[in-house]
């Protein structure tokens, strides 16, 4: 039976923010800043990393949306039966929108004792983006997110000897439509 080994769970989206304005004159802007995509969890059992904020400034207003929340990761020294561990969660503080939406990342779990059963959690997904596919078996590397302000998916390992990376998560994105 084996001793050692992990299964780590999915990140979360990044926050999809919409508002509608009405300014009765030109809309005026500034910065916009792109949140930089979550980091893999390590390959020691690390969580994942926290996806960055996008921030846009209208009006002279900032308006800022959350980057989603890394997956927990797992390193046990006794594999048992219906080990998990939490998807990454959604990060509060986004700012008031007309639309706010967020999915957490999802569970892992090991099946039974001995380790031969990982399932680990996919990531969140977005309305422009799909979270890396949870990955069935015993030593995998994560799914890494597609598009805009996914999540990457846990990665598994059954040993030491052969650890591996969560999958990592992807950038945001900023559309703005102007309607005259």
């Amino acid at each position: 039976s084996v001793s050692t080994g992990g299964c780590g769970a999915g990140g979360a989206s990044g926050a999809y923010w919409e508002r509608f304005f009405d300014p009765g004159a030109l809309v005026t802007g500034g910065a916009v800043a792109i949140g930089a995509a979550g980091a893999a969890g390590a390959n020691t059992g690390g969580t994942g990393g926290t996806g960055g904020d996008t921030t846009v400034v209208i009006q002279t207003v900032t308006y800022t949306t959350k980057g989603g929340l890394g997956g927990v990761g797992q390193n046990d020294t006794f594999i048992a039966a219906g080990r998990s561990r939490a998807g990454g969660a959604i990060q509060a503080g986004s700012s008031a929108g007309d639309v706010v939406l967020q999915q957490g990342g999802f569970a892992s779990i090991m099946g039974n004792t001995g380790g031969t059963l990982f399932i680990t959690g996919a990531g969140g997904s977005s309305p422009f983006g799909a979270g890396g596919r949870s990955v069935v078996g015993t030593s995998a590397d994560g799914n890494a997110g597609q598009g805009y302000g996914a999540g990457g998916s846990g990665g598994s390992s059954l040993d030491t000897i052969t650890p591996s990376l969560g999958g990592v998560g992807t950038a945001g994105l900023v559309i703005i439509d102007e309607y005259t």
